[in-house]
């Protein structure tokens, strides 16, 4: 078992993210597939039935016996709607799926001192523990997120003048929120109270925590982009041998396998930033209440 509640400099962030990767990997992954594979499948085929509809309404429009000036007259219009709709419902309720996977899956790995606890048990976490929570954060979050906007994009037009500089306030806040959120779900603490903690946590060994943060969160998005980039290189070339008949529909397929491997590529960045978040976030805590050490008195204290 990996210690959570241990103080980490640099380096130990760097290696107890890799190194939880490395021994609870397979653990962490099959779950995650498990509890959010649903809602990422339904995501994927709205999306593709959405974009099925409003391609074979153009294909429509340009085929031979249409008069049609304008193609797009053609979309089913109610269908359309209906795909949109599921598309939007469908997205939400994976995204908040997917940003409660990691915090509840490290609450329960700190509880039960290690991986003795099945999917089951994350999915009952967060939709029937914690979901009141995650309803309530998510929303505290629309409410703060103008202010917290205005506030990273002065820091971002300042931080223009570096090649990627600007991207850290985003890293930054995003490891605040995440560790908001766990703080929230394992407390008796309101939002706002969490906010204040988890900011107040932000500080500690500062330059050791975020700076590896920052540093893997850049790994994460030059992995995402790298995958996007040969994508987009492997789409030209395959689009560019259809013949002008399979042209839209050899494109919608195309762009149901694209969107899954940007979608898994996005999900593997978001891991490797939540994982890292959550490190941080035991690491500050153990930092700043020193909670093994006082366990360790308590057991002292129960030998005697």
């Amino acid at each position: 078992m990996l210690k959570l509640l241990k103080k980490r400099n640099f380096n130990d962030i760097f290696n107890d993210t890799f190194g939880f990767i490395r021994k609870h990997g397979g653990h962490y992954f099959l779950n995650y597939l498990i509890v959010n594979g649903i809602p990422i499948l339904l995501l994927l085929l709205s999306i593709y039935f959405l974009t099925g509809t409003i391609f074979n309404s153009v294909n429509l429009g340009f085929s031979p016996g249409s008069y049609n000036t304008n193609p797009f007259e053609n979309i089913e219009l109610n269908s359309m709607i209906v795909y949109l709709v599921l598309v939007v419902v469908i997205a939400i309720v994976a995204s908040l799926v997917q940003y409660s996977y990691t915090p509840v899956y490290f609450t329960l790995y700190q509880e039960n001192g290690g991986t003795n606890f099945t999917a089951k048990d994350i999915f009952n976490g967060i939709f029937s523990k914690y979901l009141g929570k995650i309803i309530i954060f998510a929303l505290a979050i629309l409410l703060i997120t103008i202010p917290v906007a205005i506030i990273a994009g002065i820091a971002i037009v300042i931080l223009l003048i570096t090649i990627v500089g600007w991207l850290a306030p985003i890293f930054i806040i995003n490891l605040w929120f995440s560790m908001s959120f766990i703080e929230y779900l394992n407390s008796d603490r309101n939002v706002f109270e969490a906010l204040g903690r988890a900011f107040s946590l932000l500080w500690i060994r500062f330059w050791d925590h975020v700076g590896a943060v920052l540093l893997l969160s850049f790994l994460a998005l030059v992995i995402y982009y790298g995958v996007s980039l040969v994508l987009t290189t492997i789409t030209g070339l395959v689009v560019g041998s259809f013949s002008s008949g399979d042209l839209l529909e050899g494109q919608l397929v195309l762009s149901f396998f694209i969107l899954l491997a940007n979608q898994l590529a996005s999900v593997f960045m978001q891991i490797l930033m939540q994982i890292s978040n959550m490190i941080v976030y035991f690491s500050a805590k153990e930092e700043k209440e020193n909670i093994s050490g006082l366990d360790q008195i308590e057991q002292i204290g129960l030998g005697e």
